[in-house]
C-alpha cells in the first residue's frame, strides 16, 4: 500500500506543507487531494494517528493542523484565488491505506483484497507494523503482511 506521487505542483507543495505541520503532532498524512479550478479549489487533507482500538484522531489536533496549514498556504500564496480547506480524519467508509491505521480498528469487521486476487474477510483481531490478523466467522485466523494487501476496507454494520 503506497501513496501515489502527485504530479500537480500545487498538490506537491500542499503535501509538503501538510507533512511538515503533521510532523509536530501525533498525526500522519493518510491522503490529500486538490481539486477544482482557479478561484474555487478544494483542498482535502485526511490525517490519522496510531491509536489503540476504538480511539481516533483528536478533533482539537485536526483543527490546529487546519489553522496552521491554512496560514501556511496563505502566507506562501500556494493556491491562487479562493479555496476551501478541509482537514479531517478518514471516515470508516474510506479504505485503510497506511499500516498505522489498522491498530485502532482491531475488533471491527474488515475486507482485504490481496494482490494475488484472494479476498480475506472477518474480524480484525491484531495489527502490527508488519501484518494484520483477520479471523473469519468460520475458520482459522489468517495473518497477512501489509505488502500483500491491495485494498483494505472496514465493513460497516448497516
Amino acid at each position: 500500500m503506497s501513496t501515489p506521487v502527485p504530479l500537480d505542483p500545487v498538490e506537491t507543495r500542499v503535501r509538503a506543507l501538510a507533512e511538515e505541520i503533521l510532523a509536530d503532532t501525533d498525526l500522519f498524512l493518510v491522503d490529500l487531494s486538490v481539486r477544482g479550478w482557479k478561484g474555487s479549489r478544494v483542498v482535502e487533507v485526511f490525517a490519522d494517528r496510531e491509536a489503540e482500538p476504538g480511539e481516533g484522531a483528536d478533533l482539537d489536533a485536526l483543527a490546529q493542523v487546519s489553522r496552521q496549514l491554512g496560514f501556511a498556504l496563505d502566507a506562501e500564496d500556494v493556491i491562487e484565488g479562493k479555496y476551501r480547506l478541509d482537514v479531517s480524519s478518514p471516515g470508516l467508509d474510506r479504505p485503510l491505506t497506511d499500516a498505522r491505521q489498522f491498530r485502532r480498528h482491531v475488533g471491527r469487521d474488515i475486507r482485504l483484497a490481496l494482490f494475488d486476487g484472494e479476498t480475506v474477510e472477518g474480524t480484525l483481531t491484531d495489527a502490527t507494523p508488519e501484518a494484520v490478523t483477520v479471523t473469519p466467522e468460520a475458520g482459522d485466523p489468517q495473518t497477512v503482511p501489509h505488502d500483500e494487501i491491495q485494498t483494505a476496507k472496514i465493513l460497516l454494520p448497516w
